[in-house]
C-alpha cells in the first residue's frame, strides 16, 4: 500500500484581493494625475505604452505591500504601520523603475513627475487601506467576545493588547477554568470564544463551541504549532496526517546559505558608511571598545562568540552576572539606546553570517546562561535550535524585546516547522518596518487597560 499526499485547498481572501487591485488602479491614476500635474502637456501616446507596456514594474509595489503584511489579516495595523509599508513598497517600485527605464528616453518619466507620483500614491493607497482597515475592524469591535481563562493570566493580556490596537474587541467577559455546563450557558451571549493556554479538557471545551456553532480564537500549546501546518495523507482508507522533524533539507540549507552569503556582502556594501561612522563614534561618547563578543548558543546548542557594537556601559553585568536588559535600563549609553532602538547593534553579527555561525533570519541566539534557565521552565525550548540562529526571525517581527520567553517560542517553533525561502524573504522584509517602531525594542508600559472588563464570570 503506498501513501498519497492530499493538496491542501488554496483559500482566497477576497477582501485582500479587491484591495489589491485597487492598489494597482491607484498607481495607475498616480502616474496620470502626476503627469498632469508636473507637466504642461500629456504626451498621450508615451503614457499609453508606458501604462500597458510596463505592468510588472507595479505588480513591484503589490509584492513589497504584501511581503510587509498590508494584505494580511493582522490587526495591528494602525495608520502609522500602513504608511510606512505603503511608502517602502512605492519607493522601491519608483526606484526599479528610474533603473530600468533610464535607457529608454522615450518612456523616461521627469525626476518631479516621478516625485509627485510617489506622494500622491502613499497618499492614495493609505487612504484605500485605512478605509479597509477600518470596515474589519468595525465589524470585530461588535463582536461579544469570551475568554476562556485557564493556569496563566492571560484575560488581562489578551484585552491590554487588543486596546493597543485601537480597541479591536470592545465587549468582552471573562471564565476561569469552566465546566461543560457553565461554558454552555455562557456561550449564549458570546459570538467570539478566545482560549488561553494550560486549560483543563480543553479538546471537550473546543467541541463543545464548535457544536455550537462560535467562532474560535485561541492561544496554540506547543503541541499545536507541530501539526498546525502537516501535510494530509492516507493509507488505503486509513486518514492520517504526516508530520516532518523540524529540520531543513539539504535543498533547503543550502539555498538559505547562498541566501545569507550574498544579503550580508550587500548588506555590508550598502550600510559601510554608517558602519564606520559607529566604529568611531561609540568609543568617543562612552569608555570602552565599540565592538565586543559575547557567548550564545547556536545551532544544536553549540556555542560561539557573537559580534555585538557595545550599547551598554563596559562591563555592565561584572557585578550582576548576566541580566536582560529592562526599560529605562541605566547600564545603557545615549549612542547606544538610539542604536538598541533601531536594531543596529546587531550589525557586526553579519560577521558571524559569513563565518556560518549564523543566518540572516532564524531566532535569536541566547546566552548559555538564560538558554538553561529557560529550557528548565520549558523543556519544549529546546526545538528552537534545530536551525542557526538569526539577526532577525519571526519572533522579533511579531513580537517586541518584551516579549515572555514563551511567546518567542511560539513564533521560533512556528519558523522551523513552517520554513522556507520565501518565508525568509517576508521576514526580511517585515524586518524594515521594525526597525522604525520604537515601540519594539523597549518593555511594555502599564496598562491602561485595568478595569476594562466589563463583567467577569466563574471563579
Amino acid at each position: 500500500m503506498g501513501c498519497v499526499l492530499l493538496e491542501r485547498s488554496i483559500k482566497i481572501n477576497w477582501f485582500s484581493v479587491i484591495n489589491a487591485m485597487m492598489d494597482i488602479c491607484l498607481i495607475y491614476s498616480s502616474i496620470l494625475l502626476a503627469t498632469m500635474f508636473a507637466e504642461s502637456s500629456i504626451n498621450v501616446s508615451k503614457l499609453a505604452v508606458f501604462l500597458v507596456g510596463f505592468p510588472p514594474l507595479f505588480g513591484i509595489a503589490i509584492l513589497i505591500f504584501y511581503l510587509t503584511g498590508l494584505y494580511s489579516n493582522q490587526r495591528n495595523q494602525d495608520m502609522r504601520f500602513i504608511v510606512i509599508n505603503v511608502g517602502i513598497g512605492v519607493v522601491i517600485q519608483s526606484v526599479v523603475t528610474v533603473f530600468i527605464l533610464r535607457w529608454n528616453e522615450a518612456l523616461r518619466l521627469s525626476l518631479i513627475t516621478l516625485l509627485i507620483s510617489i506622494c500622491i500614491q502613499v497618499l492614495l493607497i493609505s487612504i484605500t487601506h485605512f478605509i479597509f482597515r477600518h470596515l474589519k475592524q468595525r465589524e470585530q469591535r461588535n463582536k461579544r467576545v469570551l475568554i476562556i481563562e485557564g493556569e496563566t493570566s492571560f484575560a488581562q493580556a489578551f484585552i491590554e493588547k487588543s486596546y493597543a490596537q485601537s480597541k479591536w474587541y470592545k465587549n468582552v467577559r471573562v471564565l476561569r477554568q469552566p465546566d461543560k455546563d457553565m461554558l454552555i450557558t455562557a456561550l449564549l451571549n458570546a459570538d467570539l470564544i478566545v482560549f488561553g493556554d494550560r486549560i483543563h479538557e480543553k479538546e471537550s471545551l473546543v467541541r463543545i463551541c464548535l457544536y455550537y456553532g462560535k467562532e474560535i480564537l485561541m492561544q496554540p500549546d506547543i503541541y499545536d504549532l507541530f501539526i498546525v501546518h502537516s501535510q494530509i495523507a492516507h493509507m488505503d482508507d486509513m486518514l492520517t496526517l504526516s508530520v516532518h522533524p523540524h529540520k531543513l533539507t539539504m535543498t533547503q540549507r543550502m539555498c538559505k546559505r547562498a541566501l545569507d552569503v550574498v544579503g550580508s556582502i550587500l548588506i555590508f556594501i550598502i550600510l559601510a558608511p554608517l558602519l564606520l561612522i559607529l566604529f568611531v563614534i561609540i568609543p568617543l561618547t562612552s569608555q570602552g571598545a565599540a565592538i565586543y563578543k559575547q557567548e550564545r548558543a547556536g545551532m544544536g546548542c553549540r556555542r560561539f562568540q557573537v559580534y555585538k557594537f557595545r550599547s551598554m556601559i563596559s562591563d555592565a553585568e561584572q557585578r550582576t552576572g548576566p541580566v536582560l536588559a529592562v526599560e529605562n535600563d541605566p547600564r545603557i549609553t545615549r549612542v547606544g539606546r538610539w542604536m538598541r532602538s533601531v536594531r543596529f547593534d546587531e550589525l557586526p553579527q553579519l560577521l558571524n553570517v559569513l563565518k556560518g555561525e549564523m543566518s540572516l533570519v532564524g531566532p535569536r541566539p541566547e546566552r548559555p546562561f538564560f538558554t538553561e534557565q529557560f529550557t528548565n521552565e520549558n523543556p519544549d525550548y529546546m526545538y528552537r535550535f534545530a536551525v542557526k540562529p538569526g539577526i532577525t526571525g519571526l519572533a522579533q517581527v511579531m513580537g517586541k524585546y518584551s516579549s515572555t520567553p514563551e511567546q518567542k517560542l511560539r513564533f521560533d517553533i512556528l519558523y522551523v516547522q513552517n520554513y522556507s525561502l520565501w518565508l525568509d524573504v517576508k521576514i526580511a522584509f517585515r524586518t524594515i518596518y521594525t526597525v522604525l517602531q520604537k515601540e519594539q525594542s523597549v518593555g511594555i508600559k502599564q496598562s491602561l487597560m485595568e478595569g476594562h472588563l466589563n463583567k467577569e464570570i466563574g471563579v
